[in-house]
């Protein structure tokens, strides 16, 4: 009997920083779309008390550049506006 391992998701840590205003829900709800197709894992969103810019910190199982298109293209598919 044969035994055939499959081989584990890379983790790469990731952050995308979006301005104050930028970050909208429908932003956020691509983030958990893409997290259910199991390409990311956020790890921690947080807005800065004095710049308020909103950081949104998850491990990625792709390249970072590949992680952001398919947020885009989550929004475009979903008619996901930001």
């Amino acid at each position: 009997m044969e035994t055939t391992y499959e081989p584990a998701a890379p983790h790469i840590p990731c952050e995308d920083n979006w301005n104050p205003g930028t970050m909208k829900p429908d932003a956020a709800e691509a983030y958990l779309q893409v997290e259910r197709e199991g390409l990311i894992r956020i790890m921690r969103a947080q807005t800065g008390v004095s710049t308020r810019r909103v950081s949104v910190r998850y491990q990625s199982a792709v390249p970072h550049e590949w992680a952001k298109q398919r947020l885009g293209k989550v929004r475009t598919e979903h008619g996901i506006k930001v």
